[in-house]
């Protein structure tokens, strides 16, 4: 993942503090040098000693400021781009989408796209009525995330 991806993540609290210390060694060996970045790798930290550390680390490789919605928009994008590469199946990546938007935004401040997947999962639920085939759902799954890249390059 890219250090904007990494950034998003740890925005959305979708890190630990075990991942940081490993991303942060990961870009050591990259060559992304800086004494914030050395202390995220080296140094054994609480939760609130890596916050500030952390946010100097996103300076320190140029990074500007991200917000919440970003930051969900860029996972996002990253995740449908690696179901329209076929790397990852869409229905599970459907429903990871959906609940990261829903653990950071709430119901209603849910996109309409997130909605669309959402009831295409349902549609996937052999507890509810309105079951459709699999390659249907998968197609559907892969048209909204299409539009979605389309949309936000």
């Amino acid at each position: 993942m890219s250090p904007a991806e990494i950034q998003a993540m740890w925005i959305l609290g979708l890190l630990t503090i075990e991942q940081v210390d490993a991303i942060a060694t990961e870009w050591l060996e990259a060559g992304w040098d800086s004494p914030a970045i050395r202390e995220l790798a080296w140094k054994q930290s609480t939760w609130r000693e890596t916050t500030g550390v952390f946010a100097q680390a996103i300076v320190d490789l140029g990074l500007p400021p991200m917000s919440v919605p970003e930051a969900q928009m860029l996972l996002t994008l990253h995740t449908a781009q690696e179901v329209l590469a076929d790397r990852l199946a869409p229905l599970d990546s459907a429903a990871k989408i959906y609940w990261n938007y829903w653990e950071s935004w709430g119901r209603e401040s849910i996109p309409a796209f997130v909605w669309e997947l959402y009831g295409l999962l349902l549609s996937s639920d052999p507890d509810e009525d309105c079951l459709m085939p699999l390659d249907e759902i998968d197609a559907g799954i892969r048209s909204i995330l299409a539009t979605l890249v389309a949309v936000e390059r």
